[in-house]
C-alpha cells in the first residue's frame, strides 16, 4: 500500500472522533477555558473583593484610632471644665460679683489680692487666659486677655444656663483658635457668675491628634457640625481650607475616612487616610498575583503546547510504526487488497492485488474495478457494490481478468468505508484458483470413487453430502438421501447403534479424548429395492472454530463380498480341521525371522498335550522329539531355506 494513503488515514485518525488529536483539542478547550475562567474570577470578583476588605480592614483600623482620640479628648474637655467650675467656685469671685451687683468697686488690695489668685490659678492649670463675667455678662475679671481683644469679643460668647457648661473654639487676637469652656456658677447674693477658661489647642491637642499615626499621608482632624458650613478646628496637611472656616468635601483627595462625634459638643473627630497610600499593599498583592497568575497561565501554555508536541509526536511515531506495520502486513497477505473511492476508481493496491492481475501498482490506481472486472460478470458485480455502498457487507464470488486475458475466479468481501474523504469500499480479494481446482479434483474423487463420502450434521441429525456413490450402494441419488432422517438411511438396530456410538463418542470429546480420532462401525443400510446392504462406516468428528463439535466426515465401504470370502475361508478352515483330526495328521510352521511355531489342533493331540494350552516354544519341541530324530529335525528349517 502507497505511504500518501497511509499518511492521510494517520491524520484522519488523528483529528476522528475517537483519535489522540480530538480528545487532545478537548483537553486544551478545557484548560483554556479554565484558564479563561480563573481570569474571568481573578478580575470580576479576587480583585474587587480583595479591595473591599483592605478598606474594610483600613475602615475598621480609623475606627479604632477615632475612638482612642474621642476619649482623649472628652476627658481633656472635663478637666477644662473642671477647671473653670474650681475658678467659679473661688469666694473672692462670688465677692467681686456681689460687690459689682451692690455698685461697689473692690479696694486696690482686694483686687490685687483677687487678681493675684486668678494669676496663680491661670498659671498653676497651664491655661491661655481666663475671664469672669457677672449675670449680665459685664467683665469683672481677666487673665492674659487684653482689654481691646476682652471688649471686642464680649458680645460673641455663648454664655450657658446655670449650673451648666458650654465649650467652643474661638479665634484669639492674633487669630490663633482657643479653645473657650464657659461654666455658669449661682452665687448665694450675687446670682449666676460666668467663667471662661481659655485654653490653647496648641500645646496638647493638636500634638495629640497627629501623634502615633504610622501612615506618611493620613492625619486625625477636629471639624465643627455646623448645619451647611462645616468649620476646620484643627490643622490639616490634605485640605486647603483655614482654621474656624467652612470647608468642603471631607473626602476630597480620596481618603478613607472614619469619625467619631466628641460628646458634649457639636465636634467631629475625623481620622483620614490617602486612598492611594491605604491600598498600596493591596496594588502590590494583586499586581503579584497578577504576575503569578500571567506566570501560571504561561506555564499551563507551555505545558499544555508541549503535551501537544509531545502527543502529536508520539502518535506520528506510532502512526508510521503501525502505517509500515500495516503496510507490512497488507503487502504480505495472501490476499489482495484493494481501496476504491465512489467512482470506482482504484485508490490504493496490495502487491497481491499486483500480483493477481499481473499489473504494476501504477497501473491498477490508473484504472477503475470496472475495467478488471469480466464483462459478463458486471452486472452482478454492480449490484453486489451498490447494496455495499449502502452500508451492508457482502461476501460474494466473480471472476476478473488478467492482463494477458486470463480469467481468475475470486472471492470478494468488501465494505463500505472513507477513501480520501469521500464515500468508497475496502476490498479483500481471494484468489480462488486453487481451491476450485482442489473441489474439481475433489468431486472428481467423490464421484468416481467406490466408496461413499459423506457428512453429517450432529444438530439436525440429516447427512449435508453424500457423494453419487451411493446409488451403486443403495439405489438412491444424494438428494434423495439427504433428504432423509436417520432412520431412514440404516436399519432400527444400526441407527441405535449409530447414536450410541456417537453419543460415547461425544462424551470422550468433552473430557479430552484427541478430537482426531476416528471410530469404525458395522451398520446394515436398505436399498432402494428393499434388500439389506452391509457396510462398514469410518467416521471422524469435525469441530467448528471454537472446537465445538459440528459434523460428522464419514466414508461408507460395502463389505458383503469380503463377508462371502471371509466365510468360504472360515468353512474350508474348519474342513481342514475335521479332515486332519479324522487322519490323525497334523501340520505345523515355522517362522524363520522369528523362530514362532505354530500347531494345529492336531499336533497337539499326537504329542499329548491340550490344543487350548499354551504355545510350545521351540527348544521344548525339539525334547518331545526322539533323541536320535533331534538331529534330523533341527537340520529341516536350515535345508528348507
Amino acid at each position: 500500500m502507497t505511504e500518501g494513503g497511509a499518511a492521510r488515514r494517520s491524520a484522519a485518525k488523528w483529528m476522528g472522533p475517537d483519535g489522540p488529536g480530538a480528545r487532545l483539542l478537548l483537553i486544551i478547550v478545557a484548560i483554556t477555558l479554565l484558564v479563561l475562567a480563573s481570569i474571568f474570577v481573578f478580575v470580576v470578583a479576587w480583585i474587587p473583593g480583595q479591595r473591599a476588605d483592605a478598606v474594610r480592614r483600613w475602615q475598621q483600623r480609623l475606627a479604632m484610632v477615632a475612638e482612642d482620640r474621642e476619649i482623649a479628648v472628652t476627658n481633656w474637655i472635663r478637666e477644662l471644665a473642671a477647671d473653670a467650675r474650681t475658678a467659679a467656685a473661688f469666694p473672692s469671685v462670688g465677692e467681686a460679683a456681689e460687690r459689682r451687683e451692690a455698685g461697689r468697686g473692690p479696694s486696690p488690695d482686694a483686687e490685687r489680692r483677687f487678681q493675684g489668685i486668678l494669676d496663680k490659678f491661670v498659671e498653676t492649670e497651664e491655661l491661655a487666659g481666663l475671664l469672669v463675667f457677672d449675670g449680665r455678662g459685664g467683665p469683672i475679671a481677666s487673665v492674659g486677655i487684653p482689654d481691646t481683644w476682652e471688649r471686642g469679643r464680649n458680645g460673641k460668647w455663648a454664655i450657658p444656663g446655670p449650673e451648666r457648661t458650654r465649650v467652643q473654639f474661638v479665634a484669639g487676637q492674633d487669630g490663633r483658635p482657643l479653645m473657650a469652656m464657659s461654666v455658669s456658677w449661682a452665687t448665694r447674693s450675687a446670682g449666676d457668675v460666668h467663667v471662661v477658661a481659655l485654653a490653647d489647642p496648641s500645646r496638647w491637642l493638636y500634638p495629640f491628634l497627629g501623634r502615633d499615626l504610622v501612615w506618611s499621608r493620613g492625619e486625625t482632624i477636629l471639624v465643627a457640625r455646623e448645619p451647611g458650613r462645616p468649620a476646620l478646628l484643627s490643622p490639616s496637611r490634605l485640605l486647603p481650607s483655614k482654621l474656624l472656616e467652612p470647608f468642603v468635601g471631607i473626602e476630597r483627595g480620596g481618603a478613607i475616612t472614619a469619625t467619631r462625634e466628641v460628646p458634649g459638643t457639636d465636634w467631629t473627630l475625623v481620622v483620614r487616610v490617602d486612598r492611594d497610600e491605604a491600598l498600596a499593599p493591596f496594588r502590590k498583592q494583586t499586581w503579584t498575583a497578577a504576575v503569578v497568575m500571567a506566570l501560571g497561565v504561561l506555564l499551563v501554555t507551555l505545558l499544555t503546547f508541549g503535551l501537544y508536541r509531545e502527543t502529536r509526536r508520539r502518535f506520528r511515531k506510532q502512526a508510521e510504526a503501525s502505517a509500515q506495520r500495516l503496510a507490512l502486513l497488507l503487502d504480505e497477505a495472501g490476499d489482495a487488497i484493494v481501496s476504491v473511492d465512489a467512482r470506482g476508481r482504484l485508490v490504493d493496491a496490495n502487491r497481491k492485488a499486483e500480483e493477481l492481475w499481473g499489473r504494476s501498482h501504477e497501473e491498477l490506481l490508473s484504472m477503475t474495478i470496472g475495467d478488471l472486472e469480466v464483462s459478463g460478470e458486471r452486472p452482478a458485480f454492480n449490484r453486489q457494490i451498490e447494496k455495499v455502498r449502502k452500508g451492508s457487507h457482502r461476501l460474494f464470488e466473480t471472476e476478473y481478468v488478467r492482463k494477458d486475458g486470463s480469467r481468475v475466479p475470486v472471492e470478494v468481501s468488501a465494505c463500505s468505508t472513507t477513501v480520501e474523504g469521500g464515500p468508497g469500499y475496502l476490498a479483500i480479494i481471494r484468489d480462488l484458483s486453487a481451491r476450485k481446482e482442489a473441489e474439481r479434483r475433489y468431486r472428481l474423487i467423490s464421484e468416481n470413487s467406490v466408496d461413499v463420502i459423506w457428512t453429517f450434521d450432529i444438530a439436525s441429525m440429516r447427512f449435508t453430502y453424500v457423494s453419487p456413490s451411493i446409488m451403486r450402494l443403495r439405489g438412491s441419488t444424494p438428494e434423495e438421501v439427504m433428504a432423509q432422517p436417520l432412520e431412514a438411511a440404516v436399519t432400527a438396530e444400526s441407527a441405535v447403534l449409530v447414536r450410541t456410538v456417537l453419543e460415547e463418542h461425544l462424551a470422550a470429546l468433552a473430557r479430552g479424548a484427541d478430537l482426531c480420532s476416528s471410530r469404525s462401525v458395522r451398520l446394515n443400510q436398505p436399498r432402494k429395492d428393499g434388500t439389506i446392504v452391509t457396510t462398514e462406516t469410518v467416521a471422524r468428528v469435525l469441530a467448528d472454530s471454537h472446537g465445538k463439535p459440528v459434523e460428522v466426515l464419514g466414508v461408507t465401504r460395502d463389505i458383503g463380498e469380503r463377508l462371502a470370502a471371509e466365510e468360504e475361508i472360515r468353512k474350508s478352515r474348519a474342513a481342514l480341521i475335521e479332515t486332519q483330526r479324522i487322519g490323525h495328521v497334523g501340520s505345523w510352521e515355522r517362522d524363520l525371522v522369528s523362530g514362532e511355531v505354530t500347531w494345529s489342533d492336531e499336533v497337539y493331540r499326537i504329542f499329548g498335550l491340550d490344543p487350548s494350552g499354551p504355545r510350545i516354544p521351540p527348544e521344548r519341541f525339539l525334547s518331545l522329539i526322539h533323541p536320535e530324530d533331534r538331529d534330523v529335525v533341527s537340520r529341516l528349517p536350515r535345508d528348507a531355506r
